[in-house]
């Protein structure tokens, strides 16, 4: 697999469930829910939890990998931003 098409898809699934962590944090933000009017037994809230949990596991898992895949340029930019081994 070509490295572009790799990254490609790790930032998807890494922006896909970081949208599904952050919407599920929401639903769950205590007090928001009665503040709307809804109540809590009308969601599937072990649902919920369940994806928010396992969604913020798997958003570590990625952001690790989304890391180690950028290192290199990280690296870079961290020696151009603080002077080191740049010609200015």
């Amino acid at each position: 697999m070509k490295r572009q098409i790799l990254h490609y898809w790790i930032d998807l699934l890494l922006f896909i469930t970081a949208l599904v962590v952050t919407l599920t944090g929401i639903i769950k933000f205590p007090g928001l829910l009665p503040f709307l009017g809804i109540s809590y037994l009308s969601l599937p809230m072990g649902t919920l939890t369940w994806l928010h949990d396992w969604g913020g596991l798997v958003v570590v898992f990625l952001s690790l990998l989304h890391t180690l895949l950028h290192w290199r340029w990280i690296t870079a930019m961290t020696r151009k931003i603080l002077g080191k081994g740049n010609d200015q």
